[in-house]
């Protein structure tokens, strides 16, 4: 069942929040698993969601979800494959599961996801992990670091990796649609406040 399960959150995701992407200029994060890239159905169905709502592939982030190791060649290939039409491929869950420099240096997505067990670590005495995510942030790709839920890492990731972006509690609990029109409205009046800009948290709200 889990492609029809994929496919039932894209659907949803997209006619819930085509409107808003397209007039915010916002982009759309959704939970795959790397077994839907390899989908022609996936692939149809997502080609055709996008016709039908006018969006640009890059108005699509899609979170490929390390629930085991696959195989590098076919992940890369589907990875590619995708970038190539134009959408984010984003490596979610960064720091836990099979995620590894080999997989990260081998499959050419476009962001890279870090999981909150490294944020919560990130400058926790004695486990301290900023020589690793220095690191990744050399990589030619997009750092989002999730679970931020202080300000003082909010702070810290500022300092320290200006270009990165964020996600978590910090910025907003998850909101069903009919509550993000006000959160909208807020960022853009509000500037140098927690901003959506900073954290692309909606794939957090539209993939439940």
């Amino acid at each position: 069942l889990i492609e029809s399960v994929s496919l039932f959150v894209l659907q949803k995701a997209v006619s819930e929040m085509a409107a808003w992407v397209k007039q915010h200029a916002l982009y759309l994060s959704v939970n795959i698993l790397p077994a839907d890239l390899a989908s022609a159905r996936f692939r149809s169905k997502l080609l055709a969601l996008l016709e039908h709502y006018e969006l640009p592939p890059a108005a699509i982030m899609l979170e490929v979800v390390e629930v085991e190791c696959q195989d590098l060649i076919a992940l890369r290939q589907n990875v590619d494959a995708f970038r190539t039409l134009g959408f984010r491929i984003a490596l979610d869950d960064f720091g836990k599961g099979c995620s590894n420099f080999e997989r990260l240096l081998g499959v050419p997505v476009s962001d890279l996801k870090i999981d909150k067990c490294l944020t919560d670590n990130l400058f926790t005495p004695r486990r301290n992990l900023k020589g690793i995510i220095d690191c990744l942030y050399q990589l030619p790709v997009q750092l989002i670091f999730e679970g931020v839920e202080q300000p003082e890492q909010a702070k810290f990731i500022r300092k320290h990796y200006p270009n990165a972006s964020m996600q978590g509690w910090y910025f907003s609990r998850a909101l069903p649609p009919d509550a993000i029109a006000g959160l909208v409205r807020q960022d853009e009046n509000n500037e140098g406040q927690p901003a959506i800009a900073d954290s692309p948290f909606l794939n957090d709200t539209m993939a439940i």
